[in-house]
């Protein structure tokens, strides 16, 4: 047997959570026959489905700390410091007890341990290939509504097919039969003809795939009923293939579902129920069709007619599917090194600061948080947010926080506590934590800092209640809290004064307090606060050198080791246990100033969006495609249109509101910011667009080209993306009027489910358009960039023009000088760079770019562009680098590629100039330096005034030049050195031995 397949075994027998079960119970109990012991284990296994750490723990001894869902460290009711408790329990709690084997082009979460980070582990890898898990299986959504048909049909394609039928209504129904805790939720759940939560049923549908490795596919019936539901699956489990949708009226179904109810004793087949049902259907499984839809991936059965009728429907589709075939990919092993094996363990949180930010409610802490995060980078986890989320998730926990709040009393501190470690284990690189609203009693401080780790000081707004509850009853009008009124707002000004003063009082005498005038304005407070993280030393991680334990005899520390090390040798991989922190010993801690790893692995759900490597992704590779910006109002059928181009003409559609809300979609730290923002009818920042498009057009290298649909929507966006990733061809506008925009948004409205589609927010969009997205397409006009498209018509009406244009593009000329010799001729104005790169042209049949010609040639334009390099020249300043390069590359696709290579002149002039050309467009091969003294500077200086009669070689531009040059070039030619690639020569050489010496020199090298 196999490594793999042992692993396979493990998972499906569950042997490992039954191991653990036992080796937990027989280390508690210590019983005197521990044979009769364990046969007493196994026989109850055999009637107890679900098997916890704790199922065989003696119910009349105290048991360990219950061992959460969420993760993170929980906290021991004992007191003594020999006492360790569990930090994490390996998914077997809701989830299966390994983690999901051959997973691969999915995230995989360690969810388990979030010790398993860059910041304790070491690791080394080796690969193997192996079948991606489900990959050669097929997978079939099945909807349809209640009483569709859909389950009958289900089971004729398993007939004649073979597939697996999984009801995610009937595996639900299954875990309500086994009277499990789950169970008697659910039950409650179905009983109010509400969703079961979307975690509990896939968490059940990957158990049940995972028993029929062999057969040909699934079909996955009832599901999903929200499109979250579905992504989440695609995510966590495997991508589906097609959506498979029995069409049926609901009078017909109605009709059916009352019919089956005289015999089916369903609780969910009664006339309430069932119209429950319908609305739950019409409200929340329509959206999905229709999401599925828009990416072809739906077959619609019509369901109306008699079973045998629909089957010949259905026999016609799934016949005609071809074999499918496993996917292959590269597993990585990692062998684990830990910060215990090499005899350290590394203090928790020991290299970011924790700031405890505290002030009455209305203070404005909050608003400086944010500001403090923005600046500075810091993790801003205020308390009553974290509460507020935990009660809007409707776990239990939730619950109670949600009762203790509507009475006015604090909520336990425990609770607090894990709430702000499970956050903080969240964000490992953060440079530190802002703890907005704690603590608000002293034991919390106390218990946080002996169970957590250190606070550095606390940052107190100090503002009068006067201002304070004026504050509150202002926002009060706006912002929908149930804490913002009169009565609430004067409990919670008791409430402070009571309990969080003393804490201020007592970080005060530990010189810990940073107080704040909170009365001013928002800037003037602003100003203080910067004044004081400004001022803060950089602090380092430090790590703890282990000493020999002595020996114990507690119960609770024999059960961590046992269960440690089956850990280790079952799952393969170290789970470090939380240990209660004992006072610490300061002859035992040591600086380490130097990495103690060199490639550390990381969590992958917690991989932002953009890491080091897409951030200084240069957009090498984008130059020789066709990239096209499409701009049209909301609701201008842009979306549409693109379709139908990338289906026609076989262009990538890169639509940056699907991007953003595919963002929103992810439960990232980043998509509740987007939220709001997209409910304000506001534009989302720049930077974020940029990072979703890098990311994406980087990962499809082999494209015919891009369209780039609702983007840009500022200017400025526009300059960045040409600037930073690839340049626009043209610009594919869909003119559409205001009151037809509407009206379409409005009737989508009726299905979409999408957030921003009410009449509201459709006008806020509408004039945001208008005044932010026209500019853009005047900028484009202006350059001739603009191909318009009137959007008024028929889809097909509109796609004839759109034809018109793609058909009659010109062939793409390549841009690409990889391989070629191309040559910079840089030097201070006046010393004949122009002059020596053409005669170098003519000598050796290399093509000759004049940057300074190129430059002129601009002004002559009538464009935004040509005004901004006009001012530049005339006032003798640099023109922008992001212009300087376009007109490079726009000259170069005008000319006829040349093998032998170029010689470009007056570029590059700065530092940042070489690199990016290096970085977006090739290597270089030689650049030549015109050296030249003051005298001779000088002296070009008056001759240049006096013999041309150009604006740009007045006396004083040119000086200005001049003092350009040796600011940003020389520093330039001064880090070149004595490389091989530079050539230098003097400027008071004459012209014909000028041109020989750099010849020579040349040929030389070559």
């Amino acid at each position: 047997m196999t490594a793999e397949e042992s692993k396979e075994y493990m998972a499906k027998t569950e042997v490992h959570q039954l191991f653990e079960g036992m080796l937990t119970g027989l280390l508690y109990n210590k019983p005197k026959d521990h044979l009769a012991f364990l046969e007493h284990c196994i026989s109850l296994a055999k009637t107890e489905k679900d098997i916890k750490w704790n199922t065989f723990l003696d119910v009349n001894k105290k048991p360990l700390p219950p061992i959460p869902k969420a993760d993170g460290p929980i906290k021991s009711e004992a007191t003594t410091d020999e006492v360790r408790t569990f930090a994490t329990e390996p998914e077997m709690k809701v989830k299966q007890p390994l983690p999901p084997i051959n997973m691969s082009g999915h995230r995989v979460s360690i969810d388990s341990d979030k010790e398993l980070t860059e910041r304790n582990i070491l690791t080394s890898e080796s690969e193997e290939e192996i079948d991606m898990e489900f990959s050669g299986q097929r997978i079939v959504f099945v909807l349809g509504g209640p009483g569709s048909g859909k389950g009958t049909q289900c089971s004729k394609i398993v007939d004649e097919f073979g597939y697996v039928h999984l009801s995610a209504g009937d595996l639900l129904r299954e875990e309500v039969a086994r009277g499990s805790e789950k169970g008697q939720l659910i039950s409650e759940i179905m009983k109010d003809g509400r969703l079961v939560p979307q975690e509990i049923t896939i968490q059940l549908l990957r158990d049940a795939m995972r028993y029929h490795k062999d057969c040909p596919g699934f079909l996955i019936d009832g599901f999903p009923r929200e499109i979250q539901q579905g992504m989440q699956f695609e995510k966590e489990v495997v991508e589906s293939d097609f959506l498979l949708f029995f069409e049926c009226s609901e009078e017909v179904m109605e009709e059916r579902l009352l019919k089956r109810s005289k015999t089916s004793g369903r609780a969910d087949d009664n006339i309430e129920t069932i119209k429950k049902r319908f609305g739950t259907f019409v409200e929340k499984t329509l959206p999905v069709i229709n999401y599925y839809g828009q990416h072809d991936k739906v077959k619609k059965i019509d369901a109306n007619r008699e079973v045998n009728e629909v089957f010949t429907d259905v026999l016609s589709l799934f016949g005609g599917l071809p074999a499918k075939k496993a996917t292959k990919i590269k597993k990585k092993n990692k062998v684990f090194t830990t910060y215990q094996e090499k005899g350290e363990e590394l203090l928790e949180f020991s290299g970011q600061r924790v700031v405890f930010v505290l002030g009455g409610p209305g203070s404005g802490k909050g608003t400086q948080c944010k500001r403090i995060v923005e600046k500075f980078g810091y993790t801003h986890l205020s308390t009553g947010d974290l509460l507020r989320a935990e009660v809007n998730s409707g776990r239990e926990k939730g619950q109670r926080i949600a009762q203790l709040m509507q009475e006015g009393k604090l909520v336990p501190q425990k609770l607090v506590i894990e709430l702000l470690t499970d956050a903080m284990l969240q964000c490992p690189d953060s440079p530190g934590f802002l703890i907005d609203g704690f603590p608000r009693k002293l034991s919390q401080g106390v218990q946080f800092e002996e169970e957590v780790t250190e606070c550095h000081f606390v940052l107190f707004f100090d503002c009068s209640e006067a201002v304070m509850e004026e504050r509150l009853i202002k926002r009060g009008m706006t912002s929908g809290r149930v804490d913002d009124n009169a009565d609430t707002i004067r409990k919670r000004f008791n409430t402070f004064t009571e309990e969080t003063l003393p804490v201020i009082q007592s970080y005060e005498k530990k010189n810990k307090l940073k107080r704040v005038d909170a009365t001013r304005s928002v800037d003037e407070v602003f100003i203080d606060v910067c004044a004081i993280f400004e001022g803060l030393p950089k602090l380092q991680t430090r790590t703890k050198k282990k000493g020999k334990n002595s020996e114990s005899d507690s119960e609770c520390d024999d059960l961590a080791e046992a269960v440690d090390d089956l850990s280790r040798v079952v799952e393969g991989k170290p789970i470090k246990l939380r240990r209660k922190k004992k006072k610490k010993q300061p002859e035992a801690e040591e600086e380490s100033r130097s990495p103690v790893f060199e490639q550390p692995i990381v969590a992958e759900e917690f991989i932002p969006l953009m890491d080091d490597s897409i951030a200084k992704t240069d957009g090498k590779g984008l130059l020789n495609v066709r990239v096209i910006f499409v701009i049209g109002g909301p609701g201008s059928g842009k979306g549409t249109q693109c379709a139908r181009i990338v289906e026609q003409f076989g262009y990538t559609h890169l639509s940056t509101g699907d991007l953003l809300r595919k963002e929103v979609q992810s439960g990232s730290p980043r998509s509740k910011e987007l939220v709001e923002i997209m409910e304000k009818g506001q534009l989302i920042p720049s930077r974020i667009v940029l990072e979703l498009l890098r990311v994406a057009m980087v990962g499809i290298p082999n494209t015919k080209g891009f369209i780039v649909d609702g983007f840009p929507r500022e200017l400025e966006q526009g300059k960045e993306f040409e600037n930073e990733i690839a340049a626009c061809e043209f610009v594919l506008y869909f003119e559409c009027s205001p009151e037809t925009m509407k009206e379409r948004l409005l009737a989508r409205a009726e299905t979409s489910g999408r957030v921003d589609d009410n009449e509201n927010t459709i006008r806020k969009r509408l004039e945001t358009f208008e005044n932010q997205t026209k500019p853009v397409i005047d900028y484009y006009d202006s350059q001739n960039k603009v191909r318009k498209v009137l959007a008024e018509g028929s889809p097909d009406e509109v796609f004839t023009q759109v034809s018109d244009i793609f058909k009659n593009l010109p062939k793409l000329k390549s841009t690409s000088l990889h391989g070629y010799d191309v040559t910079f001729i840089t030097g201070p104005p006046g010393t004949g760079k122009a002059d020596l790169a053409k005669a170098l042209s003519e000598a050796t049949g290399k093509t000759h770019l004049s940057l300074g010609n190129l430059l002129r040639n601009e002004t002559r334009k009538e464009t935004e562009r040509a005004q901004l390099v006009n001012e530049a020249i005339l006032t003798g300043h640099l023109v922008a680098s992001g212009i300087v390069l376009a007109l490079l590359l726009e000259a170069l696709e005008n000319e006829e590629t040349n093998l032998n290579g170029y010689f470009i002149d007056g570029y590059p002039r700065t530092a940042e100039q070489l690199d990016e050309f290096r970085q977006k467009v090739s290597e270089y091969n030689k650049i030549i330096v015109i050296e030249s003294n003051n005298e001779d500077l000088e002296r070009v200086v008056k001759e240049r005034a006096e013999r041309l009669q150009r604006e740009d070689d007045k006396e004083e531009i040119t000086r200005r030049k001049i003092q350009i040059y040796n600011e940003n070039t020389q520093p330039m030619n001064d880090s070149l050195g004595d490389s091989d690639k530079v050539v230098k020569v003097s400027a008071s050489l004459p012209k014909e031995e000028l041109v020989d010496k750099v010849k020579t020199q040349l040929t030389k090298e070559e």
